[in-house]
């Protein structure tokens, strides 16, 4: 499971989960956390089984966004079938893909998902804000934050594995207008070929 929508919760990005090794790993990094003055919730296994993973724990970055953390996850025993023919999408080992968010303060949380999270820094701008992108596998960036001032999702990305699906996915976003939000091109540091879309819901950049 990768993704979660939730009607009944409205609109907003509610919760990131992260995978861990195993229940040792799970335990440590609540340990880690708790050192560091962060309130862990040891989530119910209902919970935990509603999000397919074994074991769950919940906690708040600084800026407040709800982060969970699970292992064991359950994997389908069918591949995923799109509803029109692609190669499929390049998950696994790498994760769902990466997702990007904005924020107020952009130094105020480096400390968190550096050094008690331990992501590696992969790159980062200063100018004309603060933005860093972090790995937790290998994967050039997992996770993004830009410090725009804006507290809100900027964007979430997943990987093909074809080029031509990524062009027949730009085609189609083109036939709706204001779909696209930014055109095919090439990103300097992760070197993916990709567009940006905005949400189908509003035309409001994500």
């Amino acid at each position: 499971q990768r993704i979660v929508i939730d009607r009944a919760q409205g609109e907003g990005t509610r919760f990131f989960g992260w995978e861990v090794a195993d229940a040792t790993a799970l335990d440590a990094l609540a340990a880690r956390l708790e050192q560091a003055g962060v309130a862990v919730t040891a989530e119910p296994q209902a919970l935990a089984e509603s999000r397919r993973g074994r074991s769950l724990i919940s906690f708040r970055d600084p800026a407040g966004n709800r982060l969970e953390a699970f292992c064991k996850p359950e994997l389908a025993s069918e591949p995923f079938k799109p509803g029109r023919p692609i190669s499929g999408f390049r998950t696994g080992a790498l994760g769902m893909g990466h997702v990007v968010l904005n924020v107020e303060d952009v130094e105020i949380l480096l400390p968190f998902y550096r050094d008690v999270l331990g992501f590696h820094v992969s790159d980062f701008g200063l100018k004309p804000y603060g933005l860093y992108f972090f790995h937790v596998n290998g994967r050039h960036h997992s996770f993004a934050m830009v410090g725009s001032g804006r507290k809100a999702l900027h964007h979430f990305m997943v990987e093909l594995g074809s080029l031509d699906d990524v062009g027949q996915g730009y085609d189609l976003a083109q036939l709706d207008d204001g779909r696209v939000a930014y055109t095919l091109g090439r990103h300097t540091n992760d070197h993916m070929t990709s567009f940006y879309v905005n949400s189908k819901r509003s035309f409001s950049p994500i």
